[in-house]
């Protein structure tokens, strides 16, 4: 049986993902299963293909029900080196698959992703796991995690309000604030925040926030936002302090401040795309911009 694998697999190995190849060579010890986790990977492997969107995969939540498969994936996941990221082709549907599974060898690697990438500062993989409980709201069992990813958001926000430069963390921080400290280039933008907030249920005005976080990156200024959202430019103000405790116009510089950055440090783009990418008329607006923000010009602040 194990070789009958191999076989209806070496045509197209190139192009299957490593996550796939992986379950197919470790299921070689165990061929009383290898029949199942063949036709596993071959609908995840259709998946991966069909480049759908996390919300639409279909299907999941069957091929979880399968206890001893659903073990053999978690522990084959488990170990690996390293936890899977976005890096590992597949990485969206394997990980829904696995939180999708009530069986305690699923749960610890869901558990644990969620600690390696808290301590790793892997922003957008944690938020892709906010986002699945974002999407299946009635896990109970993925409590444990769902707390941890909340006291994270929660330390990040104390640490990095809205935007602000970070300060250090005082004594006695939390074992959670720890890894924040270390991933100084990885902290999360108030992008990622917020999308996290929302995903996790943690804002107070989730119809402000939705419509916010809907049209902000349209949004010339705050008069703007304010006509975006539906408010009037005073009750738009009040609403948004009461929710993100400070003013719309130093959130939204804020969230500037961080794609200028991100881009900077983080792409090759030219200075020019860069500037219109962040909204900017120019790319001498670019340079003032940087100048008064980070004290540095944008090709300083590439090169450090």
């Amino acid at each position: 049986m194990k070789y009958k694998i191999y076989e209806l697999h070496d045509t197209d190995m190139e192009t299957t993902s490593t996550l796939s190849k992986e379950l197919l060579r470790a299921v070689a010890a165990e061929p009383e299963i290898a029949e199942k986790v063949q036709a596993l990977v071959e609908t995840m492997e259709g998946m991966i293909r069909s480049k759908q969107d996390a919300g639409e995969f279909a299907g999941l939540e069957q091929l979880a029900e399968d206890g001893r498969v659903m073990r053999f994936v978690a522990d084959t996941l488990n170990k690996l080196p390293e936890a899977v990221t976005y890096s590992d082709k597949g990485f969206e549907v394997y990980v829904m698959l696995v939180a999708l599974s009530r069986e305690d060898a699923a749960l610890r690697y869901v558990f644990r992703l969620s600690s390696w990438y808290i301590n790793y500062g892997c922003n957008r993989e944690l938020l892709y796991l906010c986002r699945i409980l974002h999407i299946y709201p009635e896990r109970g069992y993925l409590n444990g995690v769902y707390n941890r990813l909340a006291q994270y958001v929660q330390q990040m926000k104390r640490k990095r309000p809205h935007c602000t430069k970070s300060e250090e963390l005082p004594k006695g921080a939390t074992e959670l604030e720890i890894p924040i400290a270390r991933a100084k280039i990885k902290e999360m933008t108030g992008e990622e925040l917020l999308q996290a907030e929302v995903y996790l249920g943690m804002v107070k005005n989730k119809r402000l926030v939705e419509k916010v976080t809907k049209h902000y990156m349209k949004a010339k200024n705050t008069g703007h936002l304010a006509d975006l959202c539906g408010y009037s430019l005073s009750t738009f103000r009040r609403l948004f302090r009461e929710e993100f405790r400070t003013t719309p116009h130093e959130w939204l510089k804020g969230l500037r401040k961080d794609k200028v950055k991100n881009l900077l440090t983080q792409t090759d783009l030219p200075l020019l795309e860069v500037a219109e990418v962040c909204g900017f008329v120019s790319q001498s607006y670019l340079t003032e911009f940087c100048q008064m923000n980070f004290g540095a010009s944008p090709g300083e602040i590439r090169k450090n």
